[in-house]
Parts: C-alpha cells; sequence; structure tokens
C-alpha cells in the first residue's frame, strides 16, 4: 500500500475519546480508529496481509497470523523530532506459544515498546538489541492491551524513550512503565505497530495515534 501523509478527518475527531486522548489535548498529529471505513486505509504502509474485522461496536485492523513471522504497520506522519504515540492491540496465546507485540516510534530502525508475553515482561528494543526489561505478569490472552511510547531529545544529542502498557479500561499509568536513554538521536520514520503472531491466531490492532511532544 503507498505510504502518505494522512489528513485528520471529522471522524477522527469524534473518535478521539476512543483513541484514549483527554479532552483539552491539543489534535494529534493522526488517529484512527477505523470505525467509519470499509476497506484497509492507503496511508498505512503494512508488511503482511490486513483487514478490517468488526470488534464489539466498532472495527479493528487485523493481521493475517500466517506464515509465522514479524510484522508491522508505518502510520503517522514521518517524523525525527519527539512525539508520542499509542494504541491498543489483542492478541492470543496457543497452548505454550505466546505472542510478542507493540508499537515503534521513527519507523522499523527506530525505537520499540513491546509486551513480550511469553516472559512475562515489557521491554524497549531498538532492532534486535534489547535496551530495558519490566516484569509484566498481568497479561490476559485474547483482551486489549494499551501502549504508549514517548520520546524526548536530551542534552548529549541521545534520546530518552518512555513506554506505558495498561489494560485497556483501566485508567493509563501516571508515570512510565519503563524507560530507556538512547546516546545516539533515531532516525526519522513514521510510528510503528508491531507484533509476531502465534498459533494461527490474528492480531488486532485499533486506536492508533500519533502526537507531537
Amino acid at each position: 500500500m503507498r505510504p502518505s501523509l494522512p489528513i485528520l478527518t471529522l471522524a477522527c475527531c469524534a473518535a478521539l475519546s476512543v483513541c484514549g486522548l483527554r479532552a483539552g489535548d491539543a489534535a494529534p498529529l493522526y488517529a484512527e480508529n477505523f470505525d467509519k471505513l470499509e476497506a484497509v486505509p492507503d496511508d498505512l504502509m503494512c508488511s503482511g496481509e490486513y483487514t478490517l474485522v468488526a470488534d464489539g461496536a466498532g472495527k479493528a485492523l487485523a493481521l493475517t497470523p500466517t506464515p509465522l513471522d514479524t510484522y508491522s504497520v508505518l502510520f503517522g506522519p514521518q517524523r525525527k523530532d519527539a512525539a508520542t504515540a499509542r494504541l491498543k492491540i489483542k492478541a492470543e496465546k496457543k497452548g505454550r506459544q505466546s505472542p510478542t507485540f507493540g508499537i515503534g516510534l521513527n519507523g522499523v530502525s527506530g525505537a520499540t515498546v513491546r509486551l513480550a508475553t511469553a516472559k512475562d515482561a515489557v521491554e524497549i528494543a531498538q532492532g534486535d538489541t534489547v535496551l530495558a526489561t519490566v516484569p509484566y505478569p498481568t497479561w490476559a490472552t485474547a483482551t486489549w492491551t494499551r501502549f504508549a511510547i514517548t520520546t524526548r531529545s536530551i542534552s548529549n544529542g541521545g534520546v530518552t524513550v518512555e513506554g506505558k502498557v495498561w489494560a485497556d479500561g483501566q485508567p493509563e499509568p501516571a508515570t512510565a512503565t519503563i524507560t530507556a536513554t538512547l546516546d545516539k538521536p533515531l532516525p526519522a520514520g513514521r510510528a510503528v505497530a508491531w507484533g509476531i503472531p502465534v498459533g494461527g491466531k490474528p492480531i488486532l490492532f485499533d486506536d492508533l495515534v500519533v502526537e507531537a511532544r
């Protein structure tokens, strides 16, 4: 699908509270909850096959889980500056197989906050390098989990990455779930929804948001 810089539509504006934004927040750079769409929007850059599926009263973006691989969806504008991205993800385990999924900023070479359910852990990673790990034993299969990732430039030219992870329906944590510091700036890139499905179970993504910091 062709990449483009999306425009915030009236439908997205109406859905901001659904996407996890609070009243009085500045308008985001990008927001999409898929409820008003009939097909996967062209502004997403996808690896893998995706469809829109019904979920409760709305719709979500569903990743086809075969073949087994690592998949991503790039969304929002390309940025190098500090930003926050948000979404929620629903995934399932099958037997002893358990998925990994999360959110990133600055493209596929940027920073990712991910939930490694087999380890009961939240991680911050850049590529194959895990920069930080904290326990997260409360994930429940086939439920929505919300994520937020924020990057902040620091005085030495590096970047602080903060991640929040919490169960959908619960208040957003007041402080970061996990943090890491990189000694170099991140490349320019788009926000990323990311996942490794297991056992033929799809991964669902919804409430995609990008905000300037």
